[in-house]
């Protein structure tokens, strides 16, 4: 189970903004990212449409395409937004986005024959495959993220 808690850090402790749904003394993992409001102060509507639909990508469950899919995770939501702040300069928005089956989020861009595809997957892996079925053509380019970009990842 993936779910986005909004949280403040006070004395070396962080504290929850809303109540959670967790046994006393459940363990959990954490994924740290830090709310920066300049880079979606900066980003168009629709881009911030985007964004919202993104993030709603976390409420999904197991199994959501009726198989056995796992639900985007925090890391692949950070990646797909940070992902978003680049993409922004192409000034063209995604064709489309969309949750994996494979686990993960992907974002497509198509142009004729032509089609660019971001998989960012739950692992924090990042992986561009780009297609041109005119040619006959399909290269995949593995990408790595720095470290740095997950604490960057936009607020909802």
């Amino acid at each position: 189970m993936s779910t986005t808690v909004q949280a403040v850090f006070e004395n070396g402790v962080f504290r929850p903004l809303a109540p959670l749904s967790l046994p006393e003394g459940q363990q959990a993992q954490v994924l740290i990212a830090v709310e920066e409001t300049r880079p979606l102060q900066d980003m168009e509507p629709d881009w911030i449409s985007l964004l919202h639909k993104l993030y709603g990508f976390l409420d999904l469950q197991e199994g959501w395409n009726g198989y056995a899919a796992s639900p985007p995770n925090v890391k692949a939501v950070c990646s797909a937004s940070t992902a978003f702040i680049v993409l922004q300069a192409l000034q063209r928005l995604p064709d489309r986005l969309a949750p994996s089956a494979v686990g993960g989020v992907g974002i497509t861009y198509r142009n004729g024959n032509r089609k660019a595809y971001l998989e960012c997957y739950n692992t924090g892996q990042v992986v561009l495959l780009l297609s041109d079925a005119e040619a006959k053509q399909v290269t995949t380019h593995r990408i790595n993220p720095p470290k740095r970009a997950f604490r960057k990842c936009p607020a909802k």
